[in-house]
């Protein structure tokens, strides 16, 4: 009726009290961490080596004799310890920028998936240093960050992250399991024993190397594409 009271109008939507700051560029953080992950290769290929050398020693003497027999056992000794000495310092400086890396990612994720991550960005850092945690709350981490920054929650690229995960979870399990070297054992027997241990370890280092800079620069790039529009 023309006399009927008119409708109110209908209030403006009250905006979003969570608004998550923009993506940050990540690139200059991948770029060292890469360099410092291809340069931990180096000290760990050395220590290789220095193995290699001490396993042909070792099968020159009887196997219940003593490994301080072996010619060179004193250099040998010594270089290994620098070898290791270099990669772990090497790996503390990855290390480092690692999560500082890891946390970029999970804080630029919040800006494509406002709400929809499941863990704070405290935890992108702290989740590697917490004992047995470290060995699944990362994984989930990433998935996350993987999904919001793709925009999927599967994909043809996300067999990298998961390649990268187990072989950092067996290197991880491999040095952990170290608990001795080959040049505190009684017996020429055990301390080949040990020296092929942390070959195959060495291996698993490199290896796994090589997928977190692949996994890095992947993952990188797609958050630069969806900061950039192009996904």
């Amino acid at each position: 009726s023309p006399y009927s009271t008119p409708a109110p109008a209908a209030a403006p939507a009250a905006p979003s009290p969570y608004a998550p700051p923009p993506a940050r560029p990540a690139k200059g953080l991948a770029t060292a961490l890469n360099v410092l992950l291809i340069v931990f290769v180096v000290p760990v290929l050395f220590n290789f080596n220095v193995l290699m050398a001490v396993h042909g020693e070792l099968g020159r003497l009887p196997g219940s004799s003593s490994p301080r027999r072996i010619d060179g056992f004193r250099t040998l000794q010594v270089t290994g310890f620098v070898a290791e000495g270099l990669g772990l310092l090497v790996l503390l400086a990855a290390a480092t920028v690692w999560v500082c890396w890891f946390r970029r990612m999970r804080q630029n994720a919040e800006s494509f998936a406002p709400g929809r991550i499941r863990y704070k960005p405290g935890l992108a850092v702290g989740s590697w240093f917490i004992p047995v945690v470290n060995f699944f709350l990362p994984k989930q981490i990433a998935n996350d960050i993987w999904t919001a920054t793709t925009g999927r929650p599967s994909g043809a690229g996300r067999w990298l992250m998961h390649t990268w995960w187990w072989l950092w979870v067996v290197h991880l399990a491999t040095e952990l399991s170290a608990y001795r070297t080959w040049d505190e054992e009684k017996t020429v027997e055990d301390a080949g024993a040990t020296v092929v241990s942390a070959l195959g370890g060495d291996v698993v280092a490199v290896v796994s190397t090589v997928f977190a800079v692949l996994f890095v620069s992947r993952l990188t790039r797609l958050q630069g594409e969806r900061a950039g529009g192009a996904r």
